[in-house]
């Protein structure tokens, strides 16, 4: 869990912080890192700033709207079902119960 500033923004400039978060985001470590926004309201939108953009390319997921609390609960919950990392990371992007709003940009139409 990374909390950040704002709408999900933190030091781009240190090189070495982002390497360690890819290294371990990437096979063989497949470690889930969810970004979480220290802010009471609002949401985590990675693309708004370059900085958010560099975790995402690092392999960081975003939070969304989540609190910190829910998305570690979600994680705790997903991880301790025995799913892949795969699929650990794609249901942290979906609302499973509430915990989040669903992103506009990955809603389906039927």
């Amino acid at each position: 869990m990374l909390e950040t500033y704002g709408v999900g923004n933190a030091p781009s400039r240190d090189q070495a912080l982002l390497s360690a978060i890819a290294r371990s985001a990437a096979p063989p470590r497949e470690v889930v890192i969810v970004n979480c926004s220290q802010c009471h309201g609002g949401s985590v939108r990675q693309t708004t700033y370059s900085t958010g953009a560099a975790l995402a390319r690092a392999g960081v997921l975003s939070g969304f709207d989540m609190t910190p609390e829910a998305a570690l609960t979600k994680l705790y919950c997903l991880l301790a079902s025995g799913l892949p990392p795969a699929a650990v990371r794609a249901r942290m992007q979906q609302d499973l119960a509430g915990e989040m709003t669903p992103d506009p940009a990955s809603a389906t139409v039927s």
